[in-house]
Parts: C-alpha cells; sequence; structure tokens
C-alpha cells in the first residue's frame, strides 16, 4: 500500500551515540581474559561493518569501557571516546576511517577493558556462591549493558553472527556453540592456570542477546539437543525442573512458527545466593537463564 511505501522511506530512528544506517555490524570477533582478581575483561573485539551509506565515521555505543587502540588493516586510526557521557546511553566511540577508503566491508579491532562501572557483568566472591569454592561471575547485557562489555552497535536493530575466545581460569559457559577449549597457560605468581573456551554463533543476534557465565559449572544432558547448566549444588534441582517438560514445550513452539535452528537448547541455573536477581528468567539464542532454582518441599 502507499501508506507502507512511506514508512519504508522514513529513516530509521537513531539513538542518541551511534548511527547504524551508514554502517551496520555483521560479525564480531572478541578476544578476552577474564581477571577474577581485577575484576575485569580485557582484549579485543573487531567488528566488521558493511557499508550502507558514504560516511568517513563509524560511531558506535560504549558505556564505562577503557579502549587503548584502535586498527583498521594493521594500522592504527584516528579515533575519539568522548569523555562526557549521555546519559542513559554512555560515551560514544567516533572511529574515522582511514583516507582515500573505499572498501564496502571494514574491519576495525579496538583493544578494550572493562571497569568498576561496567553494569553488564556482576561479581561474585566464593562466599556468595553455594559451595563457596570458587568467584563467579554473569553478564546481563539487556537492554543497553553490552555496551558496557564491549563497542559495538547496542540496538536490537542490528544483528550479527558472533565468535567468541574467554580465557578463564573457571569452565566458561557464553551465548554460541562451543566449538573448543585450548591453549593452557600457567599461572604465575600463585594464580591459578587459564584455558581458552571457544563459542561460536552463526545465528545473526542483537548485542542485547549475548550472554556468559564463568565459575564453578556443572551441567547434565536432560534430552538428545538439552542441556542444564548450573552450580553442583543446584544441578539436580535444575535437572528435575526441566527434564520432563523442556523438548516437549519446544516441538510445539516448532509446530506454531518454525523449527529451532539454533542446534542445542540450553538452560542455565544460576547459583542459588544470587544478590541481584530473584525468581527471574532472561532468554537469550541458544540458552534461557533462570535464577534460584530450587526443588520445593511440596513438590
Amino acid at each position: 500500500s502507499a501508506l507502507r511505501k512511506k514508512r519504508r522511506k522514513r529513516p530509521r530512528r537513531q539513538g542518541r551515540l551511534r548511527r547504524h544506517d551508514a554502517w551496520r555490524t555483521t560479525y564480531t570477533y572478541a578476544n578476552f581474559d577474564i581477571d577474577f582478581e581485577k575484576k575485569r575483561f580485557h582484549g579485543t573485539v573487531t567488528l566488521t561493518l558493511r557499508k550502507l551509506d558514504e560516511q568517513k565515521q563509524v560511531v558506535l555505543d560504549t558505556s564505562c569501557l577503557s579502549v587503548s587502540s584502535v586498527r583498521i588493516a594493521d594500522k592504527d586510526v584516528k579515533w575519539d571516546l568522548a569523555t562526557e557521557r549521555t546519559e542513559p546511553y554512555g560515551s560514544a566511540l567516533t572511529v574515522s576511517l582511514p583516507e582515500g577508503s573505499t572498501a564496502n566491508d571494514i574491519a576495525i579491532e579496538i583493544a578494550v577493558a572493562t571497569t568498576k562501572d561496567c553494569t553488564a557483568l556482576q561479581w561474585m566472591t566464593p562466599a556468595q556462591t553455594s559451595n563457596k569454592k570458587h568467584p563467579y561471575i554473569f553478564s546481563q547485557c539487556q537492554a543497553i549493558h553490552a555496551r558496557s562489555l564491549l563497542p559495538c552497535q547496542d540496538t536490537p536493530d542490528v544483528k550479527s553472527t558472533y565468535t567468541f575466545n574467554l580465557r578463564s581460569p573457571l569452565p566458561v559457559l557464553a551465548s554460541g556453540l562451543p566449538t573448543k577449549v585450548s591453549e593452557f597457560r600457567a599461572g604465575k605468581d600463585g594464580q591459578p592456570g587459564t584455558l581458552l573456551y571457544s563459542f561460536q554463533q552463526d545465528v545473526p543476534m542483537p548485542s542485547y542477546l549475548f550472554a556468559l557465565a564463568s565459575g564453578d559449572i556443572a551441567s547434565a544432558a536432560i534430552g538428545p539437543r538439552l542441556t542444564v547448566y548450573t552450580g553442583p549444588e543446584e544441578l539436580k534441582d535444575c535437572q528435575w525442573k526441566f527434564e520432563d517438560d523442556t523438548d516437549e514445550y519446544i516441538q510445539i513452539s516448532e509446530k506454531l512458527v518454525y523449527p529451532y535452528e539454533w542446534t542445542t537448547y540450553n538452560v542455565f541455573g544460576s547459583t542459588a545466593e544470587l544478590p541481584v536477581w530473584r525468581h527471574g528468567e532472561l532468554t537469550n539464542d541458544l540458552r534461557n537463564t533462570h535464577t534460584h532454582i530450587r526443588r520445593s518441599a511440596e513438590s
């Protein structure tokens, strides 16, 4: 109809920081070390973006991030991280493209670290976990907190595929299919050694759906494509809660909409001593996150 054509011609509504009508992220590649002692992530994030319009700058969302360098094609480029925040959106990271650049696709590599003010991550001490043995971390990127974990176009309007390489002294669970655990690195000065946990997400998703956890995580298969993950003390309760009905729910959903395309369906139950979320649920690609799962005495 004429009304629909008119609506399609309207420019997309812009956020306060980034513009995604000129460049759009198609692939996100992140390499992070998880530092429990300093309570921070540090590493690099490479965003592959496709040109939609002639713009010589790319503006990305960030919030409470520390950026140390920006490179395109292995060369340093000019960049600016706004010193003043625009609440509640954060600080724009503006990247200038190399002089004479005509590429339709570019890859921007950003060296970055989270800070103590990161709103996407919650760090827990061993005393806050059920067995009191190990520290624990989990993320909550919804609704606009992904920008405090990595520079991105933090809007549901932009979806990309992802590769995440996360180095940690404790097991890691993240959005995507696990591809490998590799490259053991011995610890120094009494610190534990670390492994590199890799995840691949080939179904494009918006940044707010990314989720991760690292800590004393146990798992149990509850079906051919279903696995529950949680702390060792909560595993039996989590398995009991989901093993009878979850696959049936998925099959019913597939009949109503379309076949489940993420290969596996995982349920993550957080530690029972979680101090912020209470009896909640967060749905992410490949995974549902549930909090405070306990089998009641009446069950």
